[in-house]
């Protein structure tokens, strides 16, 4: 983003956030329309191109301020002193789910940009999410015992990306809430005894 971005007021900031988010929500990246920003935003062509590089410059930016503001969500409510892992994804899990609930442009938003693999910018988007997991990996198994499993801690993180991947594709598909928790929870008893010496 060009430096002006942050130096116009912050409503007028807030509103062309809001309104990029709520079209990167509805369209994937390809069908995603600059115009229908600018229009809803009511500002000009030429002025958002003032604050912006381009629609990559726009999208990435939103993508990596939203992503961060549900990792941190999930960080600021989940009880980071329990050392079991299973609880640990039970609590982050839940934490995501709630963020959904009440930001479910954000989330559609996220989970379009993590899924669309012919997006142009999908690479981007990857060595995004990459280098934001990375940063904060260690907050989020902060206490974890990965002793008592069976499988080496590589395999159980294994695991929690596939049952992330798995949460997310239901909320993709728009099912219903309450089966998502009752499947991640048959999922995490499944696991959790499977794997505990």
């Amino acid at each position: 983003m060009k430096e002006l971005f942050f130096q116009i007021s912050k409503d007028k900031r807030d509103t062309i956030i809001l309104n990029a988010i709520h079209e990167f929500s509805n369209y994937y990246y390809n069908e995603a329309s600059l115009n229908r920003i600018i229009k809803t935003s009511n500002i000009s062509k030429g002025g958002l191109f003032k604050y912006i590089d381009s629609k990559e410059d726009l999208y990435l930016y939103i993508l990596e301020k939203e992503l961060k503001r549900l990792i941190h969500y999930q960080l600021e409510n989940t009880n980071l002193e329990t050392t079991d892992f299973f609880m640990r994804i039970r609590e982050l899990s839940f934490q995501s789910i709630d963020f959904y609930k009440t930001n479910k442009e954000t989330y559609k938003l996220i989970l379009h940009a993590l899924t669309d693999t012919t997006s142009p910018v999908y690479d981007k988007v990857v060595k995004i999410k990459d280098e934001i997991i990375s940063e904060l990996q260690d907050k989020m198994l902060m206490n974890i015992n990965f002793e008592c499993y069976k499988v080496s801690k590589t395999e159980v993180l294994m695991m929690y990306r596939f049952i992330s991947d798995g949460v997310n594709q239901s909320i993709n598909k728009d099912t219903c809430i309450e089966e998502i928790i009752k499947m991640l929870e048959l999922i995490l008893d499944a696991l959790k005894y499977g794997i505990v010496k």
